[in-house]
């Protein structure tokens, strides 16, 4: 209700809570991740958005802030592949976070598994 009303760190806080109570609850994994990815996108955009000398000047604390958000999002969204190893969908997620924290071996990692589940063309939507 909190995410639906706009209180996301409220919501953040929840999720995360239910994550405490129940390490395993796969929605407070998800959810919790998913915010820590709008949020990160949402800096970007904000960033992306500036003007030349504004942006300048914004661009390495601004990354590196999003991209805090993104490393924070790995151990939930780990999580919820652990406990439902299938989720394509998620390994995607994984795939993209770690190529954008550069994080080569995990990333291929990732897009050798979702080779093996959805094909060679699996980036395009392909078999």
């Amino acid at each position: 209700m909190k995410e639906k009303s706009g209180d996301m760190d409220g919501a953040m806080a929840d999720y995360k809570k239910s994550v405490e109570v129940d390490p395993d609850f796969y929605d407070g994994n998800f959810y919790t991740g998913a915010l820590m990815l709008d949020r990160a996108r949402e800096i970007l955009a904000d960033l992306n958005a500036l003007p030349d000398d504004e942006w300048e000047k914004k661009s390495e604390a601004m990354g590196k802030e999003a991209d805090n958000y993104y490393k924070e999002s790995i151990p939930y969204f780990t999580k919820v592949l652990e406990i439902r190893p299938e989720n394509t969908d998620v390994m995607e997620i994984l795939f993209q976070v770690h190529t954008r924290l550069k994080n080569t071996e995990e990333a291929d990692k990732y897009n050798k598994k979702l080779i093996e589940l959805k094909g060679p063309n699996w980036m395009e939507g392909g078999m």
